[in-house]
């Protein structure tokens, strides 16, 4: 087979029927419209063939991946501001994760370069039919990225067995925690009994792929147990896991004395909440940070060819103005929150027409239609203690961030707890392992589940380490830490194949 090669472009996504539980936890049968989904590909610098697969994203919802981890701090280029120069142009990463794995990072749909496709672009009704729940829920968006991840590694059969690590950053965590279960139990997802989640298309594809997989292991039944040899790890970058429950504790415990950032904040002499002058003062302004940087580069060719390995943005198919036929980004123009690319862009590129976008960061048309309810997000973290039984997993605890803050991930959990019993205790161990720089575990304690099949009694744990220095984004703040953290923690976990 060939070694695999850097890459980018799109995966067409035809349209779907499908059934999904609404925010008021009923079921709704809805009809996706067809999507053109932005991927790019580097392969690991070592052996790509018998590397892992990082499947790498952003959350938002509808947010940018390309414009934040693939900009900073993973690839083998990041866009990370030289302190003594101001200079933020790409640059060579020294904790590139293409040391560690072959990275593929995935923007959602109409977000980042990914866009919507209808038969004549040019009808207003036709481009509102892209903006609707039907498009926009946390179930549809999960099948979204399992169906890319499955025909990106189709089209590279050297890397389709290998083992895959989900990366997710904040709405990420929930992302994955939905994903998961669709892709560990492809067979319930396509039964019409099933009461959450039925995609009997997707449910085929997934044991399509699996098929040839395990091609060689003989009429063995598919299961869970088989599935999470490549399907077994998941890194969660200040996650996002019940965000109703998460949120709601935050407001009314923001400043905590036992929170590491209310500490930090007292520590640097900056009252709690901080206010904006009170981040700038932190250095944790976050999207002055991010956004301010990253649009520019990526709107500039020759710095988004760097940040593609070399791969002239020009040469994408799907991307310029005369390969993407039936494209559209907005129902209707709005160049002040959604600026036209600039001529450096559209030289290259050709000039779109005012309801079409080369990129957007942040799509917040797109946004309300993830309607966040409380008995809907305790069902993604239902899932996630469903996940972790089976799944090792990785979360990042930055010191700094109050975007999520990380200890109330376990006081959330305790209220799921008191409305479904699943866990009878979340706690934080910050001695363990030993010996290493920045200790920390999670430490889940289960009661007896028969739907999981668990006891009670039985534990699972998560590596929780800390990031003293870092805001929301650790690639942004820490990426030589965390790249140790998950270094060592792959070495631990990842010595299977499927």
């Amino acid at each position: 087979m060939p070694t695999p090669t850097t890459a980018a472009g799109f995966i067409d996504l035809e349209s779907i029927t499908y059934t999904y539980t609404s925010p008021s936890l009923s079921r709704v049968t809805a009809t996706s419209t067809p999507t053109r989904i932005f991927y790019s590909f580097i392969p690991a610098i070592n052996n790509p063939k018998d590397s892992p697969v990082f499947v790498i994203f952003n959350g938002g919802p509808a947010g940018s991946t390309t414009g934040v981890l693939f900009s900073f701090g993973t690839g083998p280029m990041t866009l990370h501001v030289d302190p003594s120069t101001q200079d933020s142009s790409p640059k060579p990463n020294p904790y590139n994760w293409a040391k560690l794995a072959n990275l593929l990072y995935i923007d959602s749909r109409q977000a980042g370069f990914s866009y919507g496709i209808a038969a004549d672009p040019t009808n207003q009704s036709q481009r509102s039919l892209g903006y609707s729940q039907d498009n926009f829920n946390f179930f549809g968006d999960a099948a979204d990225f399992a169906r890319v991840i499955l025909r990106v590694l189709k089209s590279q059969p050297a890397l389709q067995n290998n083992p895959v690590v989900i990366v997710g950053e904040s709405y990420g965590g929930m992302r994955t925690s939905m994903m998961l279960p669709m892709l560990l139990d492809p067979v319930s997802i396509g039964q019409s009994t099933q009461p959450y989640f039925v995609d009997t298309a997707l449910s085929q594809e997934i044991q399509n792929h699996f098929a040839t997989v395990f091609k060689n292991e003989g009429n063995v039944p598919l299961s869970r147990a088989r599935i999470v040899r490549q399907f077994g790890w998941q890194i969660l970058i200040q996650p996002g896991l019940d965000f109703s429950d998460q949120y709601a504790i935050q407001n009314s415990t923001a400043c905590d004395p036992s929170y590491l950032s209310t500490q930090r904040m007292q520590a640097m002499g900056i009252p709690c909440p901080p206010t904006t002058a009170g981040q700038a003062q932190a250095g944790i302004l976050t999207n002055a940070r991010i956004d301010g940087t990253s649009t520019p580069a990526l709107m500039t060719p020759a710095s988004f060819q760097k940040l593609l390995g070399g791969i002239d943005p020009a040469t994408i198919a799907g991307l310029n103005s005369s390969t993407r036929s039936g494209a559209y980004r907005l129902i209707t123009d709005d160049s002040s929150s959604y600026p036209y690319a600039p001529s450096s862009w559209t030289t290259t590129q050709g000039i779109l027409p005012t309801y079409d976008r080369y990129y957007i960061e942040q799509n917040n048309v797109a946004y309300p239609y993830f309607q966040i309810t409380s008995s809907l997000t305790q069902l993604i973290g239902w899932y996630f203690l469903q996940n972790l039984l089976d799944v090792h997993t990785f979360i990042t605890r930055a010191a700094l961030d109050f975007i999520i803050i990380p200890e109330v991930i376990p006081k959330s959990f305790m209220a799921i707890d008191a409305t479904t019993p699943v866990v009878s205790s979340v706690t934080i161990d910050d001695t363990e392992p030993a010996g290493v720089d920045r200790p920390g575990e999670m430490i889940f304690t289960y009661r007896d589940v028969p739907s999981f099949g668990v006891a009670a009694g039985t534990t699972r744990t998560v590596r929780f380490p800390t990031y003293i220095n870092s805001a929301h984004p650790v690639t942004v703040y820490q990426p030589a830490e965390f790249f140790a953290d998950m270094s060592a923690f792959l070495a631990e976990t990842l010595p299977v194949t499927p």
